[in-house]
């Protein structure tokens, strides 16, 4: 049986194994707001199953940020990119990769006859989804992964089985629209005695109907429509079960971590208060941007798996406009100084290029320089270390601080409406923000480098 597009809104009147009604639903549920339903008929017949969520007293490192550049560049530009990505974790290497391939074999020409594919999916920006998200993924899918991104890696994990384990190995795969993608190799979610800890998060949910939505997500898994029938989704991710002892994610872990918060609430949805609901037609709108872009422009990829602190000696130096190393910028990983001494001269001159910008994040920072006792001054001598040896420190680094940013905003999850102004919202605002996994201290920095 073909899975159903999750882009069309399902008649939530579906049992698991006997009824589903095919129509597309339109009218939400008037209390949860989590489903919707093509007729009143359908709602009454479910409603025996639907109470059960609708009253329920609890009533909850990866591609994203490519996809978003590349999703967005304006349209018409003919140069060539170059991306280049690094993680030290094989596991995200190799998901990354194989999101990829997924995508980038999608843009060739080759036909379900030659590929021996049954039951495609209506779009591959679905099927990215459903292997990026979900623990299970219809069958239709995995056909997808066998019979596109299988054999190209196959065919490399043959070229290398004999080679040493501290090697570094390189393969380029070419598409026919001019793409590349070059590798480059040197009971978790609901465990009982994580309850006292699940009680707290589901606490600080934005509204009841959030709370039901994780619940479902943690109960299966699956990045979907509240109300969209789960029958067909009944094939493990391989991208995701690649150890048999535990799954790999931890109980926090959610898709909607890595996406804007309000972008993602702003999403127009048959079901109003369905939060993945509307995270997957974020997603798909972004992803088919992706795609299409794909086809207007060459872009080559070049993934690496190796420490940080030796990505450098792997680059040719100053080559980069933008360069973005997510939070080892942090005092626990690699620390600010460290990061900007290895990285960055990967970075264009001014010369080269005047608006070149190196990417710090910081998740930590502002806890770290917090004081615990309750004196007049709440944050450390921040300020006073940046004026003094820190700043000799950064030119020797050839590197400034951009007081203006112009990629980033500086603050990116901190609360913007203000109730004294009279902007309306704020409270939402808030409770967006105490629902998600961001804390509204995380800062981005921009930085140049100076000659």
């Amino acid at each position: 049986m073909a899975a159903p597009s999750a882009l069309l809104s399902a008649c939530a009147n579906w049992t698991p194994g006997s009824y589903s009604c095919e129509k597309s639903g339109s009218k939400s549920c008037n209390s949860c707001k989590l489903v919707a339903y093509c007729s009143v008929n359908c709602q009454k017949t479910y409603w025996l199953e639907h109470k059960k969520h609708c009253k329920s007293p609890m009533t909850s490192g990866d591609l994203r940020h490519i996809v978003k550049t590349i999703a967005d560049l304006p349209g018409g530009m003919v140069q060539q990119f170059r991306v280049t990505m690094n993680d030290l974790e094989f596991q995200v290497v190799a998901r990354n990769t194989i999101l990829l391939l997924l995508a980038l074999t999608s843009q060739d020409s080759t036909g379900d006859g030659e590929t021996g594919e049954t039951n495609t999916p209506p779009d591959i920006a679905e099927a990215l989804i459903h292997v990026w998200y979900s623990a299970s993924i219809p069958s239709s899918v995995l056909s997808l992964l066998q019979n596109r991104v299988k054999p190209l890696i196959e065919d490399l994990c043959g070229k290398i089985a004999d080679k040493p384990p501290n090697a570094v190995l390189a393969k380029t795969w070419e598409f026919s629209a001019g793409q590349t993608l070059r590798l480059i190799r040197t009971a978790v979610t609901l465990a009982p005695e994580r309850a006292d800890y699940r009680d707290p998060w589901y606490y600080k949910e934005a509204s009841p109907s959030m709370r039901l939505a994780r619940q479902r997500f943690r109960e299966d898994g699956l990045l979907l429509p509240f109300g969209h029938p789960r029958s067909t989704f009944d094939v493990p991710n391989p991208t995701l079960f690649w150890s048999s002892k535990s799954w790999a994610m931890c109980d926090k872990a959610d898709p909607s971590g890595g996406w804007p918060t309000m972008d993602v609430k702003q999403t127009s949805s048959p079901a109003p208060e369905d939060w993945y609901g509307k995270l997957f037609l974020f997603l798909h709108k972004l992803l088919n941007k992706f795609l299409g872009r794909h086809k207007e422009t060459r872009v080559s990829f070049d993934i690496y798996n190796v420490d940080a602190k030796e990505l450098p000696g792997n680059l040719e130096h100053g080559i980069y406009s933008r360069i973005e190393v997510a939070n080892i910028s942090d005092a626990c990983y690699l620390g600010i100084r460290n990061t900007l001494r290895v990285l960055s001269p990967l970075l264009q001159t001014p010369r080269q290029n005047p608006h070149a910008t190196f990417i710090t994040t910081f998740i930590n920072a502002v806890k770290e320089v917090a004081k615990t006792d309750k004196s007049d001054n709440e944050c450390g001598d921040m300020d006073v270390s940046l004026n003094s040896s820190h700043s000799s420190w950064l030119l020797c680094c050839h590197q400034a601080v951009k007081k203006v940013h112009t990629v980033v905003e500086k603050w990116p999850t901190r609360l913007k409406l203000q109730l004294e102004l009279g902007e309306k919202g704020d409270k939402e605002e808030f409770l967006m923000l105490l629902g998600s996994s961001f804390i509204g201290t995380e800062r981005h920095v921009e930085w140049r480098r100076v000659e």
